[in-house]
């Protein structure tokens, strides 16, 4: 009896219907009930004559070899050629570009597959994904996504939130030539990277964030402070004159610590606003730092509540809103008192500013401007600053209700020194706009005065401000 009850086909039909593997199958699953020497050599005979006849066919089962696998004579013009026929020449560049393409799109990195599947819409995404592509250096990659950005054309706000998402270090490492940019992209780069203070620049975009100072939930109160930093001096020089203006939808003391949360640079800005021209412009930035805690402006508050430049009414709301916030308001001789020991240590600050080693960095100095309606910005050495420092003290002091002529004699050094470093020329100074206080008072009118002024610049060593006090001398002389 046969080992192999299953196998009762003939060979040519088993041939015809089964391929290796389901031939192999087939003998798999045979589970003979008795196994002989005799039937394992049967068995075997068999295997290898289904195996010969099975190569000498076609395996669709069609013929003869040589057949065509469709069914007829295989056709030599067909694309498709004949089964294990080398492809027509024609047919090998289609076959090599799709094996490419096919390359390109299966990156191994699942992040790369990521980005090229869902590309990023948003600046917020588009700045994750170039992170990602420059951390794994990627600059193949860096190039696609940069003009990605290009063909969607964001406008400047979608451009200054890439900016700010993606962070300096990421444009940084773009700017480099590693990354293998063109012109074209990098002038997009630059454009990534000016984006942000251009917006801030432009002032409808900072009245939309000054109108939110009045929000009613402090975190957009915050939120707006924020936003306004990025604007840098020119959302100082926009704060400052919604400050100056009469605007009753934002509170002065929001406005100026607005202002003074730029730092330094801020507060200096406040600081030479307290000396413009106009009294009522003057007089609400007064009332704006009183309400700044700390006491950062404990100077040109004291200053204004005895300040001849302010009205009574205005010195009269300022010192209720002292009253409030201290529960006191000084006395006019603790005021003079507190202001002259200032002075004094600052003008040993600029006297020791003086003699140190010049240094080539310019720092910003904040003073009013030239028709003395408001302050700009202006660049120079830590000497220059330490002396508008120094004169906007001078200023308040001869601003005070009561000044000694002393007090008078140094402050007006001091005002003509910084007189002269605005306008360095010999020819005599008749214009005003160089001072930061009017020197129309009695004593300015004689001559020893203006003596007594050379002296002191002298012994100061404050050159500039000797030379504008003997021309002020010639002119008290002519009557002038």
């Amino acid at each position: 009896m046969s080992g192999f009850p299953n196998l009762t086909l003939a060979a040519s039909d088993v041939a015809r219907a089964l391929s290796f593997k389901r031939l192999y199958c087939c003998l798999a699953c045979c589970r003979p009930t008795r196994l002989l020497p005799t039937t394992s050599v049967m068995g075997i005979a068999l295997v290898l004559g289904l195996a010969a006849a099975v190569a000498a066919q076609d395996p669709f089962g069609g013929g003869a070899a040589g057949d065509s696998p469709f069914g007829g004579a295989a056709d030599t013009a067909s694309p498709f050629g004949g089964f294990g026929d080398a492809a027509p020449a024609e047919a090998a560049p289609a076959a090599t570009t799709t094996s490419t393409a096919s390359t390109t799109e299966e990156d191994p990195n699942p992040i790369i597959r990521l980005l090229r599947e869902t590309p990023p819409q948003t600046p917020e995404g588009m700045a994750e994904g170039l992170t990602w592509v420059v951390r794994l250096k990627r600059w193949d990659e860096v190039r696609r996504l940069l003009d990605l950005v290009a063909a969607k054309q964001w406008d400047l706000p979608q451009l200054a939130k890439l900016a700010s998402a993606g962070g300096e270090a990421l444009w940084f490492r773009l700017s480099v030539d590693e990354a293998g940019l063109s012109e074209e992209q990098r002038q997009l780069l630059d454009s990534i990277v000016a984006a942000p203070a251009t917006l801030a620049a432009d002032p409808a975009w900072l009245d939309g964030w000054i109108e939110k100072l009045s929000h009613p939930q402090p975190g957009e109160r915050r939120l707006a402070q924020l936003r306004l930093q990025e604007g840098g001096p020119a959302a100082i020089s926009r704060l400052l004159e919604r400050l100056f203006s009469n605007d009753a939808n934002i509170d002065t003391g929001m406005l100026a610590g607005t202002i003074a949360e730029f730092g330094s640079t801020g507060r200096d800005a406040l600081r030479a606003a307290c000396l413009v021209k106009d009294p009522h412009r003057a007089a609400r930035v007064y009332l704006g730092i009183a309400e700044i805690p700390g006491s950062d402006f404990s100077s040109e508050v004291a200053a204004g509540l005895q300040s001849t430049l302010l009205a009574p009414e205005h010195r009269a709301a300022l010192a209720e809103v002292v009253q409030r916030r201290f529960t006191k308001v000084p006395a006019p001789a603790a005021i003079e008192e507190f202001l002259s020991v200032r002075f004094a240590s600052r003008l040993e600050d600029y006297q020791q500013s003086r003699t140190t080693q010049p240094v080539v960095i310019e720092e910003p100095i904040w003073r009013p401007t030239a028709d003395g309606t408001s302050v700009e910005q202006v660049k120079g050495p830590p000497e220059q600053r330490e002396l508008e420092q120094l004169a906007r003290l001078a200023a308040h002091r001869l601003n005070l209700t009561r000044t000694t002529t002393d007090d008078l004699v140094d402050g007006t050094a001091v005002i003509l020194q910084r007189a002269y470093r605005v306008q360095p020329e010999l020819q005599p100074a008749n214009d005003q706009a160089a001072y930061l206080v009017d020197l129309g008072q009695p004593a300015t009118n004689e001559a020893s005065f203006w003596i007594r002024v050379f002296d002191r610049a002298s012994e100061l060593q404050m050159h500039g401000a000797a030379v504008r006090s003997i021309q002020k001398l010639s002119q008290a002389a002519s009557g002038n």
